[in-house]
């Protein structure tokens, strides 16, 4: 090959490593960040303030004065007088038994007080018959005596028969025995009159239970009630003990809801403190007060919390149709208010524990504690968080973003 040939092939060789090197040798230039590629997102500033959480619970309706009604004895159904469903006042005639068998047995009890008075007074007759009598059974006791010493000296002196002393001995002995039984029957007189007094007690007893039994052949209402079932019909033959009807006191209607675990504490601080839980629940359109009372003693086998018992404040609601024992009802309960708490609605949350504040266009990242639910001023729902870990008038982070790591950028928009 001439030398022609190679001379623009070496130039252009010479000129590609030129090119490449300049290429490769070259400062780089900085990259410009581009808020194109930033988050848009929404912020609220964080306010601490004393707020009120709220708990919505499952409640159901019981009372725990819930009465069966059963037959005081032996009888017939004559007439039931109510229905089940109704309400009743204290007092109200619900059932009325056969109160023939009762009668008879008053009669009879009746008859056997009077027989028991008149032993009573026939005894207290023989004590004072005994008293008097004792006088002359004294005197006749001393005459025969006398008699008996006379013939005694007769007889020693040879004036008298023996027979006539032994007849005046005899009848001196029975006369003493005659006036020792009456003195034992005086001294006896105290333990005679307790028993009959004792037996007497008795049988008043028997005649005001039989008394009672007859005024309970008609069954009424021991309290403003509520009856749930009725066991019987008339003409039906009931034994003593057997169920007649069953009714609860709509005085003591109670609601009684499970408390999770998670807030138990607030529920004792409150009671320990006396501290009012409210709440209400909604009936007929109405919303109807209600007011925490206690806590169950025990968390059954399989529960999540301990049962919290509410009393219902409007009495007027109790006679309600809605109100109902075994009634489920959501309830809404506001918990003791908490300092420093922040509302935030529910888009800020990620996870059960999590939000983020936006510093400088950056997210950062905090753990906080989440203290319950509360409305606000909008009727919207917002979690209420522990602001201890965040500043006031930090910038919340109020938007969803999937994947959010603390350091992303971002883009407040207006």
């Amino acid at each position: 090959m001439n030398k022609n040939k190679l001379y623009p092939i070496l130039v252009i060789s010479i000129v590609a490593v030129c090119i490449l090197a300049l290429y490769t040798l070259r400062p780089e230039a900085k990259a410009k960040p581009s808020s194109n590629n930033a988050w848009r997102v929404s912020v609220q500033k964080a306010q601490l303030s004393p707020q009120s959480p709220q708990l919505t619970l499952i409640g159901q309706l019981e009372s725990p004065r819930e009465t069966t009604l059963a037959s005081p004895s032996n009888a017939y159904v004559k007439q039931v007088h109510t229905e089940e469903g109704r309400f009743v006042e204290k007092g109200t005639l619900l059932v009325t038994l056969d109160p023939s068998d009762e009668a008879l047995r008053l009669t009879q009890r009746e008859a056997d007080v009077i027989d028991l008075q008149a032993q009573i007074d026939a005894e207290n007759n023989r004590y004072a018959s005994d008293i008097e009598a004792l006088v002359i059974e004294k005197e006749l006791s001393r005459l025969s005596n006398k008699a008996s010493k006379r013939y005694g000296n007769l007889a020693q002196r040879q004036v008298g028969s023996d027979v006539q002393w032994d007849d005046s001995k005899q009848a001196a002995g029975k006369q003493s025995l005659s006036l020792l039984n009456r003195e034992l029957a005086i001294k006896d007189h105290p333990n005679r009159l307790a028993r009959l007094k004792a037996q007497h007690i008795k049988v008043v007893a028997l005649r005001d239970q039989s008394t009672l039994d007859l005024a309970r052949t008609e069954i009424r209402a021991p309290f403003d009630a509520r009856v749930t079932n009725i066991h019987i019909s008339p003409q039906n033959r009931l034994r003593a003990g057997d169920q007649v009807l069953t009714l609860y006191d709509i005085d003591s209607i109670e609601l009684r809801a499970q408390i999770p675990l998670k807030y138990l504490p607030s529920f004792e601080t409150a009671l320990s403190h006396n501290i009012s839980i409210k709440g209400s629940f909604q009936s007929s359109n109405a919303s109807v007060p209600i007011s925490l009372s206690r806590l169950s003693g025990e968390i059954s086998k399989g529960r999540g919390g301990i049962d919290g018992l509410f009393t219902i404040d409007n009495t007027s609601i109790k006679q309600s149709n809605a109100i109902t024992i075994g009634r489920s009802l959501s309830i809404n309960l506001s918990l003791p208010i908490i300092t420093n708490s922040i509302a935030v609605p529910p888009q800020a949350m990620y996870g059960q524990d999590r939000i983020y504040t936006v510093s400088e266009s950056v997210l950062v990242s905090h753990q906080i504690n989440r203290l319950g639910v509360t409305t606000l001023n909008d009727g919207s729902p917002a979690f209420l968080i522990d602001g201890a870990n965040i500043k006031e008038g930090s910038d919340i982070l109020i938007t969803q973003i999937p994947n959010a790591i603390s350091g992303m950028e971002v883009q407040i928009t207006q």
